[in-house]
């Protein structure tokens, strides 16, 4: 929580953090953190955090049991929440997501891997299951310059940010792909499997999904791998970064190996 604070004499307002010189080198960051709510039993146990008095303490919530499986499979009907919304800012972002898409459509929007629209921007939204393949950020929907194929495993990494859509499919360089409208912050949660579009799942896609990784300005904020829960075998994608299984928000089943 920013704070108005002196500093030899002189006033600052509403400083949320304080970056003060180390003697050996680089600086140290100083967080106020007086709005803390958490509590040790939201904490994943093992995980430290700080409370509002600034007491670094170990979480107590107990993590499930877990068998961590290859992949997650959908058949047009399930999808997966990840909670991950993008602030109104200029951060860059980046997705790695390694899957199999086992439907393809030559029309781009049929199936979308990934994403997030508000009515206005889109949010790392992979149209990954098409024959014209497309990343959709800002205003506009990116051709990639790939074909993506039925039951062919990718490996895709995409960085958007200053206008520009960096990355490799399967290890190829795609080179720098321009876009006009770099305000693409969302009101909207990402989703996998489909896109959110204005709170609905829109577009679902069958694919089979392995793992998945979401980067904010260089800061992994999602670590998700498909993942079964041992006392009810239930499905779902654990993320190491928050320590939750996100389970599947739509309707039917996910499929397991």
């Amino acid at each position: 929580m920013a704070q108005n604070v002196t500093i030899a004499g002189a006033s600052y307002s509403a400083v949320p953090a304080i970056d003060v010189p180390k003697t050996g080198g680089g600086t140290a960051t100083y967080t106020d953190v007086s709005d803390t709510t958490a509590s040790a039993g939201d904490v994943a146990s093992g995980k430290y955090f700080y409370t509002a008095s600034g007491v670094k303490t170990v979480g107590t919530y107990p993590i499930p049991e877990l068998d961590f499986i290859d992949y997650l499979q959908s058949s047009g009907t399930q999808y997966i929440d990840t909670g991950f919304v993008v602030a109104n800012n200029a951060n860059p972002r980046r997705i790695v997501i390694d899957y199999m898409p086992l439907a393809v459509s030559s029309t781009y929007y049929n199936y979308r891997v990934s994403g997030a629209y508000n009515g206005t921007t889109r949010v790392l939204s992979l149209y990954g299951a098409s024959s014209d393949g497309r990343f959709g950020v800002g205003a506009g929907d990116i051709q990639l310059g790939v074909s993506f194929n039925a039951n062919t495993r990718y490996l895709v990494d995409l960085t958007a940010g200053n206008g520009s859509i960096t990355g490799t499919i399967n290890g190829v360089d795609i080179g720098t792909k321009t876009y006009t409208n770099y305000n693409y912050a969302g009101s909207y949660p990402m989703f996998l499997f489909a896109m959110n579009q204005l709170g609905t799942a829109v577009n679902l896609s069958s694919i089979k999904l392995y793992s998945c990784k979401i980067y904010d300005n260089g800061v992994l904020l999602r670590d998700l791998r498909p993942a079964k829960r041992r006392i009810d075998n239930a499905l779902g994608l654990w993320d190491s970064v928050c320590c939750t299984l996100f389970f599947n928000a739509g309707s039917g089943t996910f499929i397991a190996p």
